[in-house]
């Protein structure tokens, strides 16, 4: 009985895990191909306003190759696997040009 319901957990939060990886890679697929999503009205330009120039290459940073290389390798340093502490130095050291916008 304690193995079923613990089957069925791990399964729920395989679950989630993939449905937050589609939505993250719809919205990455939105950035790309420059189509925006209209709320009406929000009005996001004044609710972000101040935050502009911090936020002015957040999405370059976040949906990027390396950083994705990153998030992978820090996944895998968390569960103990070997390519872990590799792919996450890989990662971080292609995303310091991006974070610093080095030419």
């Amino acid at each position: 009985m304690e193995k079923q319901k613990n089957k069925s957990s791990k399964s729920r939060s395989n679950l989630t895990f993939g449905i937050f990886l589609v939505v993250i890679g719809g919205i990455w697929l939105l950035k790309k191909l420059h189509i925006s999503i209209r709320f009406p009205y929000i009005n996001w330009h004044k609710i972000f306003h101040p935050f502009n120039k911090l936020l002015e290459n957040f999405g370059d940073i976040i949906f990027s190759w390396p950083m994705f290389l990153l998030v992978i390798g820090l996944i895998m340093i968390a569960t103990k696997k070997k390519m872990g502490p590799a792919l996450a130095i890989v990662g971080g050291i292609f995303l310091i040009p991006i974070i610093f916008s080095i030419q």
